[in-house]
């Protein structure tokens, strides 16, 4: 964990959170890892970030770092609209 995760982790600061699965997803300044995005993008999911839910939701109906699950994709969905 670098010292940016670990500071966006502890502040459970979403923003942050969504920022670093954005850099993970997108290989920005990072080695490019679909399974650390989706871990970023669930941390700041659950913390209610609707743009984190849809790019979980996406990588779920895609099997992006996660097993492919319709079932949790169709969930982050409609949870962005919620958001």
């Amino acid at each position: 964990m670098t010292a940016l995760d670990q500071i966006a982790d502890e502040r459970k600061n979403a923003d942050a959170q969504y920022n670093l699965g954005s850099m993970y997803r997108n290989g920005e300044g990072v080695a490019q890892d679909y399974g650390e995005a989706a871990q970023w993008f669930t941390r700041a999911a659950e913390e209610g970030h609707a743009h984190a839910q849809r790019n979980l939701a996406w990588m779920y109906q895609e099997g992006k770092g996660v097993p492919k699950d319709p079932v949790k994709a169709q969930m982050w969905y409609e949870r962005s609209q919620r958001a």
